[in-house]
């Protein structure tokens, strides 16, 4: 089973294994008592590289803090198709 969430400490270099490991090009980041803060894609962490971060820097200098995200059981087919469909994501995360 794939794993699409990585803790808000880890370094870039965890953040891009996970990613590939997962052959996932979005994650969703926790904090350590699992709570949602956002979403990492691989092109955070290409535009995070190219400003000058280092690889062993924190993903808390580049994750999404502003993603969206879904209700569990508060939305409906129609809104999803809508989300992915006018926003092209490859992920949504569903929150509790």
């Amino acid at each position: 089973m794939k794993n699409f969430t990585i803790i808000a400490d880890i370094s870039i270099k965890k953040a891009m294994e996970k990613l590939s490991k997962e052959g996932s090009r979005c994650l969703t980041v926790l904090d350590d008592n699992d709570k949602f803060l956002g979403t990492i894609t691989d092109g955070d962490i290409r535009k995070a590289l190219l400003s000058g971060l280092k690889i062993s820097d924190s993903i808390s200098k580049v994750y999404n803090k502003n993603s969206t995200y879904l209700v569990f059981n508060k939305f409906n087919d129609e809104q999803v198709r809508k989300l992915f469909t006018d926003y092209n994501f490859d992920l949504i995360p569903v929150v509790y």
